[in-house]
């Protein structure tokens, strides 16, 4: 797989929207070859951009579920309101997010 890393001069949201793309390609490609939960797809298709994106500053995935059904997955960059890829169950949906935004947000999601 060939690395992208982050182009001279270029900011981390333009970069972020890349490796967003990239990773809604993937999970389709993902949800087309199985059948399990979407999260179980969005954190290996995280996965897949984590490994091509290099520059992200990510450390894995990182989730919580408020039913058994829909949750909200990011890749952890180890800070709470740095933007990440962030990916939410019940909506099936990829965004450009914080994990401290998103609670602040839903605090009854989250409580």
């Amino acid at each position: 797989m060939k690395k992208i890393e982050m182009l001279v001069g270029e900011d981390r949201l333009s970069y972020l929207r890349k490796a967003l793309r990239y990773c809604r390609k993937e999970y389709n490609k993902i949800r087309s070859e199985e059948t399990c939960h979407c999260s179980h797809s969005a954190v290996k298709a995280m996965k897949r951009t984590e490994e091509k994106y290099v520059d992200l500053g990510t450390f894995g995935t990182e989730g919580f579920c408020w039913t058994h059904t829909a949750g909200f997955n990011y890749l952890n960059t180890g800070e709470t309101y740095c933007l990440t890829i962030c990916f939410r169950s019940d909506h099936e949906r990829f965004t450009i997010d914080s994990y401290g935004d998103f609670v602040e947000r839903n605090p009854k999601l989250v409580s």
